[in-house]
């Protein structure tokens, strides 16, 4: 339940900065500071908790890549198992991305050096844009991922419990 919070908060947050506060206004900062402290406290629990959400979990070997895509082909995704190596890497970018936008947004605003740079400004809309392709992305590999894999992965979303789309079960 801890991690689903945290997921549709930060899921939240990036909608309200992303399209519909001002860039420049004091809502949109305050929202992003939060977003960035909902990535620290979940890097925190993934280096303390042993569960799923855990990153002891993470395998991002050749190996796992290439398990993670023969189950794929064959339509067979393991029913009890966390996030695929692909996902576990987009969680990183993503984590990534957002504090690049917390660090440029702080530099733009907080400092008179970066006040107004033209380069900061480029890194944080940047880092926007390629957030925002990161959750089409998400969305997408949640959908073709649970049809292709028969896991019902966007109820898992929900209930954290997933779910087989096969109808024989």
């Amino acid at each position: 339940m801890f991690i689903r919070v945290l997921h549709w908060l930060l899921a939240g947050f990036f909608v309200v900065n992303y399209f519909i506060l001002d860039p420049s206004s004091e809502p949109h900062q305050i929202i992003g500071y939060l977003a960035v402290s909902v990535v620290f406290i979940r890097l925190i629990y993934g280096l303390k908790t042993k569960g799923f959400a855990g990153f002891n979990h993470v395998d991002l070997s050749a190996k796992s890549f290439r398990a993670h895509t023969q189950h794929l082909l064959q339509g067979n995704l393991p029913i009890n198992e966390g996030h695929n190596p692909f996902g576990w890497l987009m969680i990183f970018v993503i984590f990534a991305l957002f504090t690049t936008l917390a660090t440029s947004g702080f530099l733009l605003e907080e400092t008179d050096r970066f006040f107004g740079s033209d380069l900061v400004e480029s890194i944080h809309s940047l880092a926007g844009d390629a957030l925002f392709v990161c959750v089409c992305l998400h969305i997408l590999a949640v959908f073709v991922v649970g049809y292709r894999g028969k896991v019902a992965l966007y109820s898992s979303m929900l209930t954290g419990y997933r779910k087989s789309n096969d109808s024989k079960e």
